[in-house]
């Protein structure tokens, strides 16, 4: 957990650089296409909206209206082609631009609810980034290793005890980097329309931890916008005194989900199936953790 008061302007360390490199990158060497265009446009504007939330403590309802509004737009000018556990959905008027929305949105907000943990995000994130051409036999592009290198050296200021936290102007455009990668640079000859329910495998862990604890706080009737310490790395971090190790193993805990999927091709088994496998093994895994973990009575808390 974040002990103390920490500034949380990590964001800003991070991306200020990434886009000074852009503009220069892209002025003199290379000729951006739209695609990269629209991406370093949604990692700005997610940039300015969560630093908008670090700096005035912007309403769920505000942000949430914008980032709809800029992601109608977003994929307006730039259509994906995909499918939806299997089912393609591109004949129906305006669902596939919603389905796109929502996992955005999910993507984004999940990361952002997951950063409550020294070097957790952080380290998922380049996990997650990494892993990417191993899962979708794709080239990771130049300017997502700028990104990698802008965490990787945050991360030394991140590692507990930190001295250096994300903030929403890091965890939000972290969460849409990871959002748009299969979406816009998976290998269009071996993706003909990309499955989006594989993008599950870049994050298993996070996915399920997130899903489930805001079931759970539905269940109970919280509201799910407000800090708290339900998610399960949480509550296993609470009882232990080593919360890098804790760190270390939740993101360790992905690879058994992504080593079936960079094989499933291979053995010829649909990734649909290894879909259902992962996720009802990680859900279970889940329930047994929290059993044991969880605590009685858990009180929202602030966050740093």
């Amino acid at each position: 957990m974040h002990v103390g008061t920490t500034k949380k302007s990590g964001g800003i360390w991070i991306l200020l650089p990434i886009f000074c490199l852009a503009i220069v990158w892209f002025s003199v060497f290379e000729i951006p296409d739209r695609k990269i265009f629209l991406f370093f446009t949604g990692l700005f504007f997610f940039f300015l909206i969560g630093l908008a939330d670090d700096l005035l403590s912007l309403s769920a309802g505000i942000r949430l209206v914008l980032e709809i509004f800029f992601l109608i737009v977003f994929f307006y000018l730039e259509p994906v082609r995909f499918s939806f556990l299997s089912l393609s959905i591109e004949n129906i008027p305006g669902l596939s631009t919603l389905i796109l929305i929502v996992y955005v949105l999910f993507v984004v907000n999940v990361c952002n609810f997951m950063d409550g943990l020294d070097a957790y995000l952080s380290s998922h994130f380049l996990f997650a980034i990494l892993a990417f051409p191993f899962l979708f036999h794709s080239h990771l592009p130049l300017f997502y290793s700028w990104i990698c290198a802008g965490v990787f050296g945050f991360l030394g200021f991140n590692l507990p005890k930190a001295k250096l936290f994300l903030g929403d102007s890091g965890s939000l455009p972290l969460g849409y980097t990871i959002s748009v990668l299969p979406l816009f640079f998976i290998d269009g000859k071996l993706w003909g329309s990309f499955e989006i329910s594989s993008a599950f495998f870049l994050l298993p862990v996070f996915f399920v931890d997130g899903v489930v604890t805001i079931f759970l706080r539905l269940k109970d009737g919280e509201n799910i916008f407000q800090a708290h310490r339900r998610h399960l790395y949480q509550l296993i971090a609470v009882s232990s005194k080593n919360k890098g190790l804790v760190s270390f193993l939740f993101t360790i805990a992905n690879l058994p989900a992504m080593i079936l999927f960079s094989f499933h091709r291979n053995l010829k088994i649909p990734g649909s199936i290894i879909f259902w496998i992962c996720l009802v093994f990680y859900v279970g895994v889940y329930f047994l953790l929290f059993r044991k973990f969880r605590t009685p009575s858990p009180n929202p808390v602030e966050r740093q």
